[in-house]
């Protein structure tokens, strides 16, 4: 239900053996549009919604993440 009040989302990305994360910001939504659906099926199997972020650029992230 945040995510409906909110409409933004942080993501934080980490590539194993490489030090540096990749930090993005964005608004968020949900959506169950048929074009993502397809992009994100598994064995023909389509997920019921998509999570998806819309940002302008990704930034690297200076410090270690707060994981709580």
């Amino acid at each position: 239900m945040y995510l409906m009040e909110c409409l933004y989302a942080g993501l934080v990305f980490f590539v194993p053996g490489i030090a540096e994360k990749l930090r993005m910001n964005g608004r968020a939504e949900i959506t169950t549009d048929q074009e993502h659906l397809n992009f994100l099926a598994i064995k023909g199997r389509l997920p019921i919604s998509v999570f998806k972020v819309t940002s302008g650029r990704g930034i690297p992230a200076l410090r270690p993440p707060l994981i709580v």
